[in-house]
């Protein structure tokens, strides 16, 4: 069981009275017992620290005694050195007569004076010798009592305070720790009436009184002071992070390179680029914790998403990778693209992230393709008209722009030639081109959009992209007839042909020629001889480019001639076979009149 200062201090008191009790019964002598208590420090101390047990002793000692044989007064010496007898014997020496009580025989001694004159303060021997067959069930408190009221005076104490650094030697000695009062000052005596404080301040060395009834004692306690409040961060923080606040921690450190660990706050901080100092707080006082960020080696950005060519780069879509010194890595993400953003072609674009600014290489998906959707053939010289462009990406995405998003080049504002037609435009900074098929801007087409109306009200009509043909009624008042009208793209559609492919052979109806020949439209072109199957009232005979046998050798002017390249006329009369083989005439008709146009 743990023990107070005041039960040691009790202990030493019973001790003291009963030893001296067994003396008097065996001298038949008196003594004075006064009892002195001393508290001495046993270890090292620190400044702001908490005192324990083990850093203080309590002890007790008999200070002097007189012993008197037949009124011969001698002093007892009991554990005092020479030099506190001196002062006590100064002391007493120099006392007054006039305070000496009559019962003083002029032959005491000075030293037998003074302790007559405090004769009411003497333990005598009769008295022990009483008090030790008193009931020894005595309480502590009736010991207590004994003692306060019975003690006799310090004689050291009026020297003690000319000589502080006197200091009796123990002779009984008993060691009780001062407990733990205020955690980093003070220790308490843990007595049930009064709490006596030991109080280490920030002096080096500091004197306190430890009292405990009518004893007391000074202890001058020597606290070794503290050097430095030093605080550091436990733990790593890298380039540009934030340090966590919880993992500061305070020391105080002493000059004899003691460290005790204290509580503390600190400012919380901001991300952290260098050696930074963040103020700390402590109940001794403030400091500062430095930290130096793990240094940043490299960053590197890669590009995760997906951007199409002519589009803007997202920066949530780079995320960015820095490399500290110590290998460690962080992954962030880029806040922003530096300069423009639009992606056309691969390359190295520049991000900004808290790391600063990194090159990330983007590629985009590039486009393979662009067409335009027009509601109508185009013909040549028709002018293009252009509003939504479809592109085509390499992995099959299309993408419509409208006006303003793209810039024809100068080709779109000329007229369309036949064929195939490249449009150049212009799309985020680069060229691009889209095709259109182009239509030759045929006769038929013309003649369509110039007979729309002969075509609508037919009879029978035939259309194609090279020959339009309508067959219309027309009636008088004594008849009808039927006009058949015939416009064909290029004069090489007319071909001329034989019944059954041969000459004077079997005749033929121009509906089973046409359908064996594959003629859109077949019109028997000869009057001919029924007894020989032979054209008539025509000199010149010519067939597929050979003239016939029976033909003159010079045109009558009722021939229709055509020539290799499509062309029909009727020669003048007179005008030699010669001379249109020479012209390019394959075939020749003759339907009894000449061609009702000719020469335009």
């Amino acid at each position: 069981m743990r023990k107070s200062i005041a039960d040691i201090i009790k202990e030493h008191k019973r001790a003291l009275i009963a030893g001296t009790a067994v003396c008097a019964a065996a001298l038949g002598v008196g003594f004075f017992v006064p009892v002195r208590i001393e508290v001495k420090q046993t270890g090292t101390l620190h400044q702001h620290t908490a005192l324990t047990e083990s850093d203080f002793t309590v002890q007790t000692s008999t200070l002097f005694g007189i012993k008197h044989d037949a009124n011969d007064y001698k002093v007892i010496w009991d554990g005092w050195t020479e030099e506190q007898q001196e002062a006590v014997i100064e002391q007493v020496s120099q006392a007054s007569l006039s305070d000496i009580d009559e019962e003083v025989s002029e032959s005491d001694t000075g030293l037998e004076k003074y302790a007559r004159k405090k004769n009411k303060n003497i333990i005598t021997a009769d008295e022990i010798r009483a008090s030790s067959a008193a009931d020894d069930k005595s309480s502590d408190a009736d010991v207590d009592k004994k003692v306060k009221d019975d003690k006799p005076a310090d004689p050291t104490d009026s020297a003690n305070a000319e000589n502080p650094e006197a200091e009796s030697s123990s002779a009984e000695s008993g060691s009780d720790a001062a407990s733990t009062g205020k955690p980093d000052s003070s220790v308490q005596s843990q007595d049930e009436s009064r709490e006596d404080q030991l109080v280490v301040t920030g002096d080096t060395v500091t004197e306190y009184t430890i009292s405990k009834g009518t004893l007391t004692d000074t202890v001058t306690v020597d606290a070794v002071p503290v050097s430095e409040i030093r605080a550091f961060y436990d733990g790593v923080v890298y380039y540009m992070g934030v340090p966590d606040t919880e993992n500061i921690r305070a020391e105080l450190v002493y000059e004899d390179g003691a460290k005790v660990d204290i509580s503390c706050t600190a400012d919380e901080p901001g991300a952290i680029e260098a050696k930074t100092d963040i103020p700390v707080h402590t109940e001794y006082g403030d400091t500062v914790c430095s930290i130096v960020p793990v240094e940043l080696t490299e960053t590197t950005a890669k590009y995760q998403g997906k951007v199409y060519s002519g589009d803007t780069a997202e920066a949530a879509d780079v995320a960015v990778t820095a490399t500290f010194a110590d290998g460690h890595t962080e992954e962030v993400t880029a806040s922003e693209f530096v300069g423009d953003a639009v992606v056309n072609d691969t390359g190295d674009f520049v991000v900004k992230s808290i790391y600063g600014e990194t090159n990330v290489h983007i590629a985009p998906i590039q486009i393979t393709g662009a067409s335009i959707e027009v509601p109508n053939l185009l013909y040549e010289e028709d002018m293009l008209d252009v509003d939504i462009i479809t592109l085509t990406y390499a992995d099959g995405k299309t993408k419509d722009i409208g006006k303003g998003e793209y810039e024809l080049g100068a080709e779109a504002s000329l007229p369309l030639t036949a064929g195939k037609n490249d449009i150049p435009f212009l799309y985020n900074g680069k060229m691009y081109t889209f095709t259109v098929d182009v239509l030759h801007d045929t006769e038929i087409r013309r003649a369509r959009m110039r007979y729309a109306d002969e075509i609508a009200t037919a009879e029978y009509s035939h259309l194609s992209d090279t020959i339009m043909v309508t067959v219309n009624r027309y009636t008088k008042p004594e008849y009808s007839y039927l006009l058949t009208h015939i416009i064909i793209d290029d004069p090489s559609q007319i071909h001329a042909g034989l019944s059954n492919d041969n000459y004077g052979g079997e005749r033929e109806t121009p509906s089973s020629a046409a359908q064996r020949l594959g003629w859109v439209v077949g019109i028997n072109g000869s009057n001919f001889d029924y007894s020989t199957n032979t054209p008539t009232m025509a000199d010149a005979k010519i067939k597929n480019g050979q003239m016939m046998p029976d033909s003159k050798a010079v045109a009558n002017g009722m021939e229709i001639c055509l020539t290799n390249s499509g062309n029909l006329f009727s020669p003048k009369q007179g005008m030699s076979i010669n001379d249109l083989l020479r012209m390019g005439v394959t075939d020749t008709w003759c339907c009894g009149d000449t061609l009702l146009i000719s020469n335009g």
